[in-house]
């Protein structure tokens, strides 16, 4: 770190497994360091059910299949009108409302001890 910028090391498994040197600005490297870190309390769901590694060959196929013997039909890809809709509408004046910023738990606290009022 040279109180800018932080430079560390990480393997390229891309290409062939390879040790780089990666420099970033110090706000970046905490954002992506912090995208790694859960809240207290929040318990990674990956680790369980049907995404958990255990058993990845069979579970997914099972799960397609008793999927289609409840009768359901499969998901269609095609794009629709209803999915450019917007998902929130202004509490006020019931306009659409779009996303403009998305913030982890760790800055939301971040700002919540820099509010003043």
């Amino acid at each position: 770190m040279d109180g800018e910028k932080i430079s560390f090391p990480w393997r390229d498994y891309a290409h062939g497994n390879k040790q780089r040197l990666m420099t970033l600005d110090a706000v970046q490297f905490l954002r992506r360091f912090f995208l790694h870190l859960l809240p207290l309390r929040f318990v990674p769901i990956r680790r369980y059910g049907l995404l958990s590694n255990r058993f990845p060959a069979n579970s997914m196929p099972l799960a397609r299949r008793l999927l289609t013997l409840e009768g359901r039909a499969p998901l269609s890809t095609a794009k629709t009108a209803a999915d450019d809709a917007p998902l929130w509408h202004c509490p006020r004046c019931a306009g659409p409302m779009r996303v403009a910023n998305r913030f982890t738990a760790t800055e939301l606290a971040f700002i919540r001890e820099l509010d003043s009022s």
